[in-house]
């Protein structure tokens, strides 16, 4: 929030303003980042489809006779190096790997290696 501030701060100063209360400024820059966040939010729910919208869905929803979702399950870090260990990250990995091609392929056009 605060880089949202500065820069209406120095926009207004630029242009010679009165700065208002921060109360205000902090209310407009929460409203600005809700309107922006909804879009981006808006325009990746399109990108995707209903397929893949379904599997996200899922990630959040704990199954009967499970503990964790199976979101908690793939935010988990891997085990120590055991064999055994080993082939239940590959797998784990496999199935991630699986996840992503629901998705189209142009969400990620734009993200840099090494993300």
């Amino acid at each position: 929030m605060g880089f949202i501030i500065n820069v209406a701060l120095d926009e207004l100063t630029k242009n010679c303003f009165e700065l208002p209360p921060f109360l205000l400024l902090d209310k407009a820059a929460h409203h600005v980042r809700a309107i922006t966040t909804r879009g981006l939010y808006r325009r990746v729910y399109q990108a995707i489809p209903e397929e893949a919208r379904v599997s996200l869905d899922a990630l959040f929803t704990v199954q009967p006779g499970q503990q964790l979702s199976p979101w908690e399950l793939l935010k988990q870090e891997p085990a120590s190096p055991t064999l055994t260990h080993m082939r239940l990250l590959i797998d784990h990995l496999f199935t991630v790997t699986e996840q992503r091609k629901l998705l189209p392929a142009h969400i990620f056009a734009g993200s840099r290696k090494g993300r």
